[in-house]
Protein backbone atom coordinates (compact mmCIF):
# COMPACT_ATOMS: atom_id res chain seq x y z
CA UNK A 1 0.00 0.00 0.00
CA UNK A 2 2.85 2.38 0.78
CA UNK A 3 4.38 1.71 -2.64
CA UNK A 4 1.07 2.51 -4.34
CA UNK A 5 0.76 5.72 -2.33
CA UNK A 6 4.23 6.79 -3.54
CA UNK A 7 3.41 6.20 -7.21
CA UNK A 8 4.45 2.64 -8.02
CA UNK A 9 2.08 0.63 -10.23
CA UNK A 10 1.65 -3.00 -9.09
CA UNK A 11 2.26 -5.74 -11.65
CA UNK A 12 1.79 -8.93 -9.62
CA UNK A 13 2.06 -10.23 -6.07
CA UNK A 14 2.45 -13.55 -4.25
CA UNK A 15 0.65 -14.99 -1.22
CA UNK A 16 -0.69 -18.40 -0.20
CA UNK A 17 -3.45 -17.17 2.11
CA UNK A 18 -6.74 -17.09 0.15
CA UNK A 19 -8.02 -13.94 1.88
CA UNK A 20 -4.78 -12.05 1.38
CA UNK A 21 -4.72 -13.14 -2.24
CA UNK A 22 -8.24 -11.85 -2.77
CA UNK A 23 -7.40 -8.58 -1.02
CA UNK A 24 -4.35 -8.09 -3.24
CA UNK A 25 -6.32 -8.63 -6.42
CA UNK A 26 -9.14 -6.32 -5.32
CA UNK A 27 -6.77 -3.56 -4.25
CA UNK A 28 -4.37 -3.69 -7.22
CA UNK A 29 -6.36 -5.22 -10.07
CA UNK A 30 -3.39 -7.49 -10.76
CA UNK A 31 -2.93 -11.25 -10.27
CA UNK A 32 -1.76 -12.87 -7.05
CA UNK A 33 0.44 -15.71 -8.24
CA UNK A 34 0.33 -17.91 -5.15
CA UNK A 35 3.38 -19.47 -3.53
CA UNK A 36 6.51 -17.32 -3.99
CA UNK A 37 8.71 -20.41 -4.07
CA UNK A 38 6.73 -22.25 -6.73
CA UNK A 39 6.85 -19.51 -9.36
CA UNK A 40 8.88 -19.24 -12.55
CA UNK A 41 9.46 -15.51 -12.45
CA UNK A 42 11.16 -15.54 -15.84
CA UNK A 43 7.63 -15.90 -17.23
CA UNK A 44 6.39 -12.81 -15.36
CA UNK A 45 6.67 -9.18 -16.33
CA UNK A 46 9.84 -7.70 -14.88
CA UNK A 47 9.34 -5.09 -12.16
CA UNK A 48 11.33 -1.99 -11.23
CA UNK A 49 10.81 -2.36 -7.47
CA UNK A 50 10.21 -5.50 -5.42
CA UNK A 51 8.99 -5.52 -1.80
CA UNK A 52 9.25 -8.75 0.17
CA UNK A 53 8.36 -9.61 3.74
CA UNK A 54 8.68 -13.29 4.58
CA UNK A 55 7.15 -14.89 7.72
CA UNK A 56 8.93 -13.69 10.86
CA UNK A 57 7.72 -16.15 13.52
CA UNK A 58 10.91 -18.24 13.50
CA UNK A 59 13.00 -15.12 14.14
CA UNK A 60 10.75 -13.43 16.69
CA UNK A 61 11.71 -12.93 20.33
CA UNK A 62 8.16 -14.05 21.16
CA UNK A 63 8.72 -17.50 19.65
CA UNK A 64 7.36 -20.31 21.82
CA UNK A 65 10.03 -21.51 24.20
CA UNK A 66 12.06 -18.31 23.82
CA UNK A 67 14.52 -19.88 21.37
CA UNK A 68 13.58 -18.93 17.78
CA UNK A 69 15.02 -21.51 15.33
CA UNK A 70 15.66 -19.18 12.41
CA UNK A 71 16.04 -20.96 9.08
CA UNK A 72 15.61 -24.34 10.80
CA UNK A 73 12.00 -23.46 11.60
CA UNK A 74 8.83 -24.26 9.71
CA UNK A 75 8.87 -21.01 7.72
CA UNK A 76 12.22 -19.44 8.66
CA UNK A 77 13.97 -20.94 5.63
CA UNK A 78 11.97 -18.60 3.39
CA UNK A 79 13.92 -15.54 4.56
CA UNK A 80 17.10 -16.89 2.92
CA UNK A 81 15.39 -18.68 0.03
CA UNK A 82 13.77 -15.47 -1.20
CA UNK A 83 17.17 -14.31 -2.44
CA UNK A 84 17.12 -16.85 -5.28
CA UNK A 85 13.73 -15.55 -6.41
CA UNK A 86 14.91 -11.94 -6.23
CA UNK A 87 17.89 -12.81 -8.41
CA UNK A 88 15.50 -14.30 -10.94
CA UNK A 89 13.19 -11.28 -10.95
CA UNK A 90 16.18 -8.89 -11.15
CA UNK A 91 14.35 -5.73 -10.03
CA UNK A 92 16.15 -2.41 -10.23
CA UNK A 93 15.53 -2.02 -6.49
CA UNK A 94 14.19 -4.10 -3.61
CA UNK A 95 13.22 -3.70 0.02
CA UNK A 96 13.16 -6.66 2.41
CA UNK A 97 11.69 -6.51 5.89
CA UNK A 98 12.25 -8.76 8.91
CA UNK A 99 12.04 -8.52 12.70
CA UNK A 100 15.10 -6.90 14.24
CA UNK A 101 15.57 -9.94 16.46
CA UNK A 102 16.82 -11.80 13.37
CA UNK A 103 20.20 -10.18 14.08
CA UNK A 104 20.35 -12.12 17.36
CA UNK A 105 19.13 -15.48 16.08
CA UNK A 106 22.09 -17.75 15.28
CA UNK A 107 24.26 -14.64 15.80
CA UNK A 108 22.71 -13.08 12.70
CA UNK A 109 23.88 -15.86 10.39
CA UNK A 110 20.80 -15.79 8.15
CA UNK A 111 20.94 -12.02 7.78
CA UNK A 112 24.62 -12.24 6.86
CA UNK A 113 23.90 -14.87 4.19
CA UNK A 114 21.07 -12.82 2.67
CA UNK A 115 23.19 -9.68 2.45
CA UNK A 116 26.25 -11.46 1.04
CA UNK A 117 24.22 -13.26 -1.63
CA UNK A 118 22.60 -10.03 -2.76
CA UNK A 119 25.80 -7.99 -2.73
CA UNK A 120 27.02 -9.83 -5.84
CA UNK A 121 24.49 -7.90 -7.94
CA UNK A 122 23.27 -5.07 -5.73
CA UNK A 123 24.44 -2.14 -3.66
CA UNK A 124 22.96 -3.31 -0.35
CA UNK A 125 22.04 -1.15 2.65
CA UNK A 126 20.55 -2.34 5.93
CA UNK A 127 19.32 -0.72 9.11
CA UNK A 128 17.11 -1.41 12.11
CA UNK A 129 14.40 1.23 12.32
CA UNK A 130 11.89 1.94 15.09
CA UNK A 131 8.50 2.44 13.51
CA UNK A 132 7.51 4.87 16.29
CA UNK A 133 10.28 7.20 15.09
CA UNK A 134 8.46 7.42 11.75
CA UNK A 135 4.90 7.88 13.01
CA UNK A 136 3.44 4.42 13.77
CA UNK A 137 2.29 4.29 17.39
CA UNK A 138 3.76 0.89 18.33
CA UNK A 139 6.87 -0.46 20.00
CA UNK A 140 8.29 -2.24 16.97
CA UNK A 141 11.74 -2.49 15.48
CA UNK A 142 12.24 -3.85 11.98
CA UNK A 143 15.30 -4.76 9.97
CA UNK A 144 15.16 -3.23 6.49
CA UNK A 145 17.47 -4.44 3.72
CA UNK A 146 17.43 -2.23 0.62
CA UNK A 147 19.29 -2.85 -2.61
CA UNK A 148 19.90 -1.18 -5.99
CA UNK A 149 21.07 -3.17 -9.00
CA UNK A 150 24.70 -2.36 -9.81
CA UNK A 151 24.19 -2.70 -13.57
CA UNK A 152 20.76 -1.16 -14.02
CA UNK A 153 20.94 1.61 -11.42
CA UNK A 154 24.67 2.17 -11.33
CA UNK A 155 26.93 3.68 -8.70
CA UNK A 156 24.30 6.09 -7.46
CA UNK A 157 22.73 3.07 -5.73
CA UNK A 158 25.64 3.08 -3.31
CA UNK A 159 24.67 6.57 -2.10
CA UNK A 160 21.29 5.59 -0.65
CA UNK A 161 20.53 6.81 2.88
CA UNK A 162 17.65 5.73 5.08
CA UNK A 163 15.30 8.63 5.85
CA UNK A 164 15.87 10.56 9.05
CA UNK A 165 13.52 9.88 11.97
CA UNK A 166 10.68 12.37 12.35
CA UNK A 167 9.87 11.75 16.03
CA UNK A 168 12.18 11.65 19.06
CA UNK A 169 12.35 12.49 22.77
CA UNK A 170 11.48 16.13 22.11
CA UNK A 171 8.79 15.54 19.47
CA UNK A 172 6.58 12.54 20.12
CA UNK A 173 3.06 11.13 20.44
CA UNK A 174 1.34 8.69 22.80
CA UNK A 175 -1.35 6.04 22.61
CA UNK A 176 -3.85 8.69 23.66
CA UNK A 177 -3.48 10.27 20.22
CA UNK A 178 -5.03 7.24 18.49
CA UNK A 179 -7.06 5.60 21.28
CA UNK A 180 -10.83 5.34 21.17
CA UNK A 181 -12.73 7.02 24.04
CA UNK A 182 -13.37 4.54 26.85
CA UNK A 183 -17.12 4.83 26.40
CA UNK A 184 -16.84 3.71 22.75
CA UNK A 185 -14.83 0.55 23.47
CA UNK A 186 -17.01 -2.60 23.12
CA UNK A 187 -17.38 -4.71 26.24
CA UNK A 188 -15.50 -7.68 24.73
CA UNK A 189 -12.26 -5.67 24.83
CA UNK A 190 -12.44 -4.92 28.57
CA UNK A 191 -10.79 -7.06 31.26
CA UNK A 192 -11.57 -7.11 34.97
CA UNK A 193 -8.87 -8.36 37.31
CA UNK A 194 -7.24 -6.99 40.46
CA UNK A 195 -3.64 -5.94 39.83
CA UNK A 196 -0.94 -4.87 42.26
CA UNK A 197 0.89 -1.80 40.91
CA UNK A 198 4.66 -1.59 40.89
CA UNK A 199 6.07 -0.38 44.21
CA UNK A 200 7.46 2.69 42.48
CA UNK A 201 5.53 4.43 39.73
CA UNK A 202 7.72 4.60 36.58
CA UNK A 203 7.47 7.89 34.75
CA UNK A 204 6.51 7.52 31.06
CA UNK A 205 9.32 7.86 28.52
CA UNK A 206 8.81 9.20 24.98
CA UNK A 207 7.99 6.59 22.32
CA UNK A 208 8.16 3.70 24.82
CA UNK A 209 5.57 1.39 26.37
CA UNK A 210 4.53 2.73 29.77
CA UNK A 211 4.23 -0.36 31.95
CA UNK A 212 2.91 0.16 35.49
CA UNK A 213 1.90 -3.33 36.62
CA UNK A 214 2.25 -7.05 36.02
CA UNK A 215 -0.41 -9.63 36.87
CA UNK A 216 1.97 -12.59 36.97
CA UNK A 217 5.33 -13.55 35.40
CA UNK A 218 5.64 -13.89 31.64
CA UNK A 219 3.70 -12.45 28.72
CA UNK A 220 0.53 -14.43 29.31
CA UNK A 221 -1.84 -15.70 26.63
CA UNK A 222 -2.69 -13.24 23.89
CA UNK A 223 -6.34 -13.19 24.94
CA UNK A 224 -5.38 -12.21 28.52
CA UNK A 225 -1.94 -10.53 28.54
CA UNK A 226 -0.22 -10.03 31.89
CA UNK A 227 1.47 -6.67 31.31
CA UNK A 228 -0.52 -3.63 32.49
CA UNK A 229 0.21 -0.35 30.70
CA UNK A 230 -1.15 3.16 30.37
CA UNK A 231 -1.98 5.27 27.34
CA UNK A 232 0.85 7.65 28.24
CA UNK A 233 3.24 5.45 26.28
CA UNK A 234 2.85 3.69 22.94
CA UNK A 235 1.27 0.35 22.08
CA UNK A 236 3.02 -3.03 21.98
CA UNK A 237 3.77 -4.50 18.57
CA UNK A 238 0.44 -5.30 16.93
CA UNK A 239 -0.36 -8.84 15.79
CA UNK A 240 -3.58 -10.59 14.84
CA UNK A 241 -3.47 -12.31 18.27
CA UNK A 242 -3.75 -8.90 20.03
CA UNK A 243 -1.49 -9.74 22.96
CA UNK A 244 1.43 -7.79 24.37
CA UNK A 245 -0.42 -5.99 27.13
CA UNK A 246 -3.60 -4.40 28.42
CA UNK A 247 -4.07 -0.68 29.00
CA UNK A 248 -5.81 1.16 31.80
CA UNK A 249 -8.64 3.63 31.08
CA UNK A 250 -7.64 6.92 29.51
CA UNK A 251 -8.30 8.89 32.68
CA UNK A 252 -6.21 6.62 34.91
CA UNK A 253 -3.66 8.34 37.15
CA UNK A 254 -1.00 7.08 39.55
CA UNK A 255 -2.74 5.86 42.69
CA UNK A 256 -5.98 4.81 40.95
CA UNK A 257 -7.21 1.21 40.98
CA UNK A 258 -5.95 -1.14 38.25
CA UNK A 259 -8.92 -3.50 38.29
CA UNK A 260 -10.21 -2.49 34.85
CA UNK A 261 -8.20 -2.45 31.63
CA UNK A 262 -8.70 -2.86 27.89
CA UNK A 263 -6.94 -4.47 24.95
CA UNK A 264 -6.56 -2.93 21.52
CA UNK A 265 -9.67 -2.51 19.35
CA UNK A 266 -9.56 -3.05 15.58
CA UNK A 267 -10.17 0.65 14.97
CA UNK A 268 -7.13 1.47 17.09
CA UNK A 269 -5.00 -1.15 15.33
CA UNK A 270 -5.73 0.57 12.01
CA UNK A 271 -4.64 3.93 13.43
CA UNK A 272 -1.52 2.45 15.07
CA UNK A 273 -0.31 1.29 11.65
CA UNK A 274 -1.12 4.68 10.04
CA UNK A 275 -3.56 2.99 7.67
CA UNK A 276 -6.39 4.89 5.92
CA UNK A 277 -9.77 5.12 7.63
CA UNK A 278 -11.44 2.78 5.13
CA UNK A 279 -8.89 -0.02 5.63
CA UNK A 280 -11.02 -1.77 8.25
CA UNK A 281 -14.09 -1.92 6.01
CA UNK A 282 -11.89 -3.15 3.14
CA UNK A 283 -10.54 -6.02 5.28
CA UNK A 284 -13.95 -6.77 6.81
CA UNK A 285 -15.32 -7.48 3.35
CA UNK A 286 -12.95 -10.47 3.27
CA UNK A 287 -12.93 -11.42 6.97
CA UNK A 288 -15.46 -10.01 9.43
CA UNK A 289 -13.74 -11.30 12.59
CA UNK A 290 -11.73 -9.05 14.93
Amino acid sequence: MAAIRTGFIPRWGTAIDPQMSAMWEELTGTPCLGDTFKQDFTAQRRVVYLKSGQPCMDFSSCHAGGAPPGSDGKTGWQFVAQVNQIKTVRPHAFCLEMVANSLKVNEGAEVYVVVKMLEADYHVHSSVLRVASYGDCSNRERLFIVGFHKENVGSIGAEFKFPLAEFDDSHFFTAKDVAMPDEDVPERFWMYEDVEPFATYPEPRPLCIHKVGQIRPGMGPSWRPYAVQTHDGIYPCQTTHNGGGRRLPLGWRDGDSMGVARVTCPQEAVRIASLPDDYQSFVSAHDSSD
